[in-house]
């Protein structure tokens, strides 16, 4: 009975198998690719996200934490609609070191800010009914 079962000496195992490995400029241009497309949609991400309830209450916090060097500072209370085309800008102040010179409770902005990646600044309407 035992000389009827098949001996099988010559198994080959999944580990002796030798894998390919890609030559090296392969790999990189691959790491070079993905890390682009890992940007890409980070920043898409980014564009999308700041334009959200948070998104913009972080814009408006931003713009608030700024200062140029003549000690000019706007402080935007709130951000309502697009920041990408029509929005509100609730309760701006404009001051310098002397004080505050010009307040608004609500403004009206209509502007395309990509336009600046050519140079150009689109700000189509700027209105208030208060100043």
């Amino acid at each position: 009975m035992a000389d009827e079962l098949p001996q099988d000496n010559d198994v080959t195992t999944d580990h002796d198998a030798v894998a390919a490995k890609r030559p090296l400029w392969q790999r990189i241009l691959k790491w070079i690719a993905l890390t682009l497309l890992g940007l890409v949609v980070l920043a898409g991400v980014v564009l999308l996200g700041i334009n959200t309830d948070p998104g913009r209450r972080f814009v408006a916090d931003q713009i608030g934490g700024y200062s140029t060097a003549s000690g000019l500072n706007i402080k935007v209370g709130r951000i309502d609609g697009s920041l990408y085309g029509e929005m509100i800008l609730s309760d701006v102040r404009v001051a310098d070191p002397k004080g505050v010179f010009l307040t608004s409770p609500r403004l009206a902005v209509d502007w395309r800010p990509f336009a600046f990646a050519n140079n150009h600044v689109d700000v189509r309407s700027l209105s208030t009914e208060l100043v």
